[in-house]
């Protein structure tokens, strides 16, 4: 074996150093927690790590996808999101949320359409799909806030399946967002789960946002709410730990250096805290608080998202 053959081989070390084993990991790590205590963790993992990822999910997607979003279709897609947050906080109808949430992901699809990004063929079957959605929404409102909680953790593998397309952090994804789930949602694990959630107090508000009312007292609500746990904790993984470590500065943030990350980590370190505060005085308050904090990120995505399903082409 020459000297090039054998630099050609990847050490064992360097193979364990990967996005791919860092999803392992983090999934390792989120599984046991969440279904030995699903609510408690998904509560816990909010307050500490809730501010921070929607901090860096926003910069992420907004800085890694730029070539889709033009400066005037962020302004405007702002308005309908910053009337969500306002619904939010202000505790309005569910329906105001669930028309300015579809009126967003529509503006995405026509500028998508518009711009050539999204092909009329895929503009055709989504529009038939948001359609449909609209209309079940707007019929069933309680189960949009649900749907939306758990699309939300999911829409990261969307994301990461683009940033790389590498075989084996594919199959990783895979294997997290779909199997792992679909295993505990069979029962796999159920000697491990709680034999009940709570029906009062701030872990039974909490429950509610993520399992259907009906499905409240079963089984197999609580094996929804143990796959939300799993996935919210890869979702918050992923956001603070693995794409910080292996896509540390997208492009358009590159020039700001390192220096200006203590800052910002001195900020969501200090909003956290309050956050916290407000939390342990009145769940209610401290989750509407984050709930209006958190729209920015969880519904400025889903234009690019929409985009990346419809066969948009980013440049790397």
């Amino acid at each position: 074996m020459t000297a090039i053959d054998a630099a050609a081989i990847p050490a064992p070390r360097a193979r364990l150093d990967t996005p791919t084993a860092d999803l392992a990991l983090i999934a390792a790590t989120a599984l046991p927690l969440a279904v030995s205590f699903p609510i408690a963790t998904s509560i816990g993992a909010l307050v500490a790590f809730g501010l921070a990822h929607t901090f860096l999910e926003l910069r992420w997607v907004l800085a890694r996808f730029r070539p889709l979003l033009s400066s005037r279709f962020m302004a405007a897609a702002c308005v309908p999101a910053t009337a969500i947050a306002a619904a939010r906080l202000l505790g309005l109808a569910r329906p105001v949320e669930i028309t300015a949430g579809f009126g967003l992901v529509v503006m995405g699809l026509a500028y998508g359409r518009m711009t050539g990004r999204v092909p009329a063929s895929s503009t055709v079957v989504a529009g038939a799909a948001l359609a449909a959605g609209l209309a079940l929404s707007l019929r069933t409102p309680g189960m949009y806030g649900i749907v939306l909680a758990h699309l939300h953790n999911v829409v990261t593998a969307v994301l990461l399946w683009h940033w790389r397309p590498d075989r084996r952090l594919r199959t990783g994804l895979l294997i997290a967002y779909a199997a792992v789930p679909a295993l505990v949602l069979i029962g796999a694990v159920d000697p491990l789960l709680p034999s009940h959630l709570a029906r009062t107090g701030p872990t039974h508000l909490f429950a509610a946002s993520v399992t259907p009312p009906a499905w409240a007292a079963t089984t197999l609500g609580i094996r929804v709410a143990a796959v939300f746990a799993f996935l919210q904790l890869v979702h918050y993984g992923v956001w603070c730990w693995l794409l910080p470590r292996r896509d540390p500065a997208p492009r358009p943030t590159r020039a700001a250096g390192q220096a200006g990350q203590v800052p910002v980590l001195a900020v969501l370190a200090f909003a956290t805290a309050l956050l916290a505060l407000v939390f342990r005085a009145d769940y209610a308050t401290g989750r509407t608080l984050y709930g209006s904090l958190a729209t920015y990120h969880a519904y400025l995505e889903l234009p690019v998202v929409l985009m990346l399903l419809g066969g948009a082409h980013v440049p790397r």
